[in-house]
């Protein structure tokens, strides 16, 4: 059931972030400002391999709403945004990452969203210029990366601070210093 309330929460994001920010697509499915990239590192660091299964599910769905098709190329595109997602928290978890998080503080945070954000970039970028979808790997690279750091940080950070907020008026236990 998490993973496919974590694809549903995905793909709503998605269609959120293209709302807002429709006009900043420097190319399909490359994005100066990316919101879903920072539910990618909630979800991964939340539900582990099922939020990485829930973001490529989530992936599927808005492929298919775009395409309205599941496709070779969608589900490479899938694979890509999950296999970045594996590779990182495989590599924070080989780095002594807690798996329940005891240990993150936000120097770690901002790692974490600058790795997630570099190999999601590099792969996707990579696949895009083979495709023909990007003009220049390097061009492709640079508004994903930027994107999804952007994005990640953006709504990682507001969600710190909502966590905070709500701890501050109790309506979450623990205590307010707690981020």
């Amino acid at each position: 059931m998490a993973i496919l309330m974590i694809a549903v929460t995905f793909f709503l994001g998605f269609q959120l972030n293209d709302f807002l920010f429709a006009e900043l697509e420097h190319h399909r499915g490359a994005h100066w400002i990316f919101l879903p990239a920072g539910l990618r590192v909630l979800f991964v660091l939340v539900f582990g391999i099922r939020g990485i299964l829930g973001i490529f599910l989530g992936s599927v769905l808005v492929g298919v709403l775009a395409q309205q098709a599941i496709t070779g190329s969608l589900l490479v595109e899938s694979g890509i945004s999950a296999a970045a997602l594996l590779l990182v928290y495989q590599i924070a978890l080989w780095r002594g990452m807690d798996p329940a998080l005891g240990n993150l503080r936000w120097q770690a945070l901002l790692v974490l969203c600058v790795g997630f954000g570099a190999a999601s970039a590099f792969m996707h970028s990579l696949w895009f210029t083979s495709i023909g979808v990007a003009a220049s790997f390097l061009d492709s690279f640079v508004a994903m990366l930027v994107g999804d750091v952007l994005g990640a940080i953006l709504l990682i950070y507001v969600a710190k601070a909502a966590l905070a907020i709500m701890r501050r008026f109790a309506i979450i236990p623990g205590r307010p210093d707690q981020e």
